[in-house]
């Protein structure tokens, strides 16, 4: 059923990206053994920033663009 402690939308959500990187691992299988040179990237986690919250860490409105 659902992971302890997910809702029904979470573990949808949770159910396409582990998709979607079984799709991206069987991708770059495939590419490998057929030999071409492909670099994987790397797994990052980071955290997204809304623009908002962005602009005010960079001080995008005092940025003058001349």
């Amino acid at each position: 059923m659902f992971q302890e402690g997910l809702t029904q939308v979470e573990h949808k959500k949770r159910r396409g990206k582990d998709s979607y990187r079984q799709l991206q691992d069987f991708f770059y299988k495939y590419i490998s053994e057929n030999n071409f040179n492909l670099e994987r990237g790397k797994s990052k986690r980071t955290k997204h920033i809304d623009t908002e919250t962005l602009k005010q860490i960079t001080n995008f409105d005092n940025i003058n663009m001349n």
